[in-house]
């Protein structure tokens, strides 16, 4: 049984202290009564959180129950089959900051014993009038300093400060800190990993009414106190309605704005996951069709092969893939077989 077809996952919508209702609002998306949810996880495989395959021949079953099954029809063959799909793709409804946060490198969380490090990416998709964005430290902040600002709950004055507006791209590196401002929706592109050290929360309390625990000890051990604070940088133009947002180790991530079809191929990269930030689409290929609406999210397996991107007027889509897939096999990676 192969998945020829592009595939939709159910999202994993989960609630938050910090979380809102601008997925119903900006996007459209049906959310649980009264509900204050701050992200919704549209393709995962991290943990306990799979995502659940909801259209073709393999739904109901899990994204994890495919990528064991048919690993060639997902990733092509000759392959690498990583042990776990490997992007995490998100919504993120913040109308409270985020902690003040960092991630680890791959290397530095297996010293501190979490299984992998974390890069991720951001596409802004609604700001309000003032809203913000922290990513890297300023120029000359040191460790020492940086200890001092935390412990005197000043640790923004280090961060540098990004003034959001719809439609930034910010690419966050491990080591990176950071924390998404207050009047933002977002989506993020991340390796698929759940490892976040938290470093200050802005003087919140929990649901207990408690403050949430920090995670400081390993997060100043993954901190990235040499490379240079990294403002908003225009996107690469790869050509008409090809903009290259984000090329790292981790993901690639592309924007196709605007009213004109285009062709594409999962061959060269693997697998695309393609989200519909604005407008809509009508995926075409040897499969069919395939609509795709804004706020929605299909996974195109290799075995969909060629397809035809098709605007219904003004759309725009982000599309990403995972460039390790086509590199030699970290440990635990392995090869798919022949498509079935």
């Amino acid at each position: 049984m192969s998945p020829l077809a592009p595939f939709r996952l159910e999202p994993i919508l989960k609630e938050k202290l910090w979380g809102g209702r601008r997925l119903a609002e900006v996007l459209g998306r049906p959310l649980p009564p009264g509900a204050r949810v701050g992200e919704s996880w549209e393709v995962s495989d991290v943990g306990d959180d799979v995502s659940r395959i909801a259209s073709g021949p393999w739904r109901g079953r899990t994204l994890r129950d495919l990528a064991r099954a048919e690993p060639a029809a997902l990733y092509g063959p000759g392959r690498l089959a990583p042990p776990c799909f490997p992007l995490l793709v998100k919504f993120i409804d913040a109308t409270e900051a985020l902690s003040i946060q960092v991630h680890p490198d791959d290397e530095t969380a297996a010293a501190l014993g979490d299984p992998s490090g974390k890069a991720e990416a951001w596409v802004v998709l609604h700001a309000e009038s003032g809203a913000s964005l922290w990513r890297g430290l300023e120029p000359g902040i040191t460790r020492a300093r940086f200890g001092e600002l935390l412990e005197a709950g000043r640790a923004s004055e280090a961060i540098h400060r990004i003034a959001a507006a719809a439609g930034d791209a910010v690419y966050v590196p491990p080591g990176s800190v950071h924390a998404i401002g207050a009047g933002i929706l977002l989506y993020e592109i991340q390796q698929a990993a759940d490892v976040t050290y938290r470093l200050d929360d802005w003087g919140r309390v929990g649901g207990d009414g408690k403050p949430r625990p920090l995670q400081r000890g390993k997060g100043l051990r993954s901190v990235d106190f040499v490379t240079p604070c990294l403002d908003k940088r225009p996107p690469a133009r790869l050509g008409p309605g090809d903009e290259l947002l984000v090329a790292c180790e981790k993901f690639t991530l592309r924007r196709w704005p605007g009213p004109a079809e285009r062709e594409e191929d999962p061959g060269p990269l693997g697998p695309h996951v393609l989200t519909s930030v604005a407008g809509e689409c009508v995926l075409a290929g040897a499969f069919g069709e395939e609509p795709l609406r804004r706020g929605e999210t299909v996974l195109v397996p290799h075995a969909a092969g060629r397809y035809r991107v098709r605007p219904r007027g003004e759309a725009t889509l982000l599309c990403a893939s995972a460039p390790g897939l086509a590199n030699s096999p970290p440990s635990g990676w392995r090869r798919g077989g022949p498509v079935a």
